[in-house]
Formats: C-alpha cells, structure tokens, sequence
C-alpha cells in the first residue's frame, strides 16, 4: 500500500483562530478502508447517523492548542484555545 503524506491544513478558514494544524494523508486503498469503516461504525450505531461522513478526512496531527503551555497556566480551561497559525502558512507559502 503507498500512502502519501503532503501539505499542512487547518479545521478552519481562520487561520488566526486555529485549534489544530495537520498534514495530509493521500492513499485510495487506505481511505477506502476508513470510508468503510466509518460506515460499518454508523450501521452498527458505534457513531451516530449526525457524525456519518462520507469522506473520512485523512491526515495526521502535527500541532494541537490543547498541547501547548500557556501563559494563562495550567489551570485555564484549554478547549477553547486557539492560536494564530498565520505566519506557519505564510512562510509555507514562500
């Protein structure tokens, strides 16, 4: 099986809001399998109908806000958190 890995994207289109920056995972075979599994889990209700997708999006995290030290400290609620991912894309750009 050849899977190939490129490119970085976001959840968003807001980059100066960005929770999670990942790369992109391409392989027809593998994504076939993720397609069918995500399927089986809605037929077998482990996922709910609402959460069905009909393209599985591939990708593999690189950089996650939840995982980042802030200056706020460790107690502050972290699901909200988002940082500015502008300048990652900019440079990736050049």
């Amino acid at each position: 099986m050849k899977v190939l890995l490129s490119g970085l994207d976001t959840f968003t289109d807001d980059l100066a809001n960005t929770r999670v920056i990942f790369g992109r995972v391409f392989s027809e075979e593998l994504q076939q399998f993720a397609n069918d599994l995500n399927n089986h889990f809605c037929e077998t209700e482990w996922i709910s109908e609402k959460n069905k997708k009909e393209t599985v999006k591939m990708h593999f995290t690189l950089l996650k806000s939840s995982n980042l030290e802030r200056q706020s400290g460790p107690n502050h609620m972290r699901s909200n958190f988002h940082f500015d991912s502008t300048a990652i894309f900019k440079v990736r750009s050049h």
